[in-house]
């Protein structure tokens, strides 16, 4: 019972894609999000998908058959919007294993680093995810791999699936895992620490 009503409630990544969309739309100048790994999926612009298909032709391959369907509406004109971001996937490669990050094969023209290729892309902010916690949304942990490079980004806002409220008023983590629907390690206490299902986010702007 549990289960089904937890599940019930709306993903955290669902007002994860809505936050992005208020935020860089009135960001001046226009920014783009860069998405953690198990972030929401988001309908890029026209600019997004083009970068994307650059970034995949740099890696010998090429856009989906529906993101090239969204590109070529968007070009017509049948489409308007869209949010400009880009996956970190699309960048880097991590191994949790020995903890290493690499730029991708066939993008380093962009950047002899992980920072580097951030900035060749523009990113402007961060959707971060964590789907284990420390106890701190804010606090960089071991089951985070990429945290470290944006480390110095100011938190903008963040959504949170347990039901803990801080007494400023901000949602705060006390949930050691946050991976429904997917799974839960120890889902007999793990249940009753979350409210909803998704993973923890926060959106963070860069500094320059």
């Amino acid at each position: 019972l549990r289960f089904t009503h937890v599940l019930g409630a709306r993903d955290t990544r669902a007002s994860g894609a809505q936050l992005v969309a208020q935020e860089l739309a009135r960001a001046v100048p226009r920014g783009r999000v860069l998405i953690d790994r198990y972030g929401p999926d988001v309908e890029l612009d026209r600019e997004s998908l083009l970068l994307l298909r650059e970034l995949r032709q740099a890696r010998g391959e090429d856009l989906r058959v529906r993101e090239a369907a969204r590109l070529s509406a968007l070009e017509s004109g049948a489409l308007q919007g869209g949010v400009s971001a880009v996956r970190i996937e699309e960048l880097l490669d991590g191994d949790e294993r020995d903890g290493s990050i690499a730029v991708k094969q066939g993008l380093q023209a962009r950047g002899a680093t992980p920072q580097a290729v951030l900035q060749s892309v523009a990113v402007t902010h961060v959707l971060e995810v964590r789907r284990r916690s420390a106890g701190d949304l804010a606090a960089v942990d071991r089951y985070h791999l990429y945290a470290h490079l944006w480390s110095t980004g100011r938190e903008l806002a963040r959504i949170d699936p347990s039901s803990t409220v801080s007494s400023s008023g901000t949602a705060s983590s006390t949930a050691d895992e946050m991976l429904l629907p997917v799974e839960m390690d120890f889902p007999l206490t793990a249940l009753w620490s979350v409210n909803r299902p998704g993973p923890a986010l926060r959106l963070l702007a860069l500094t320059p």
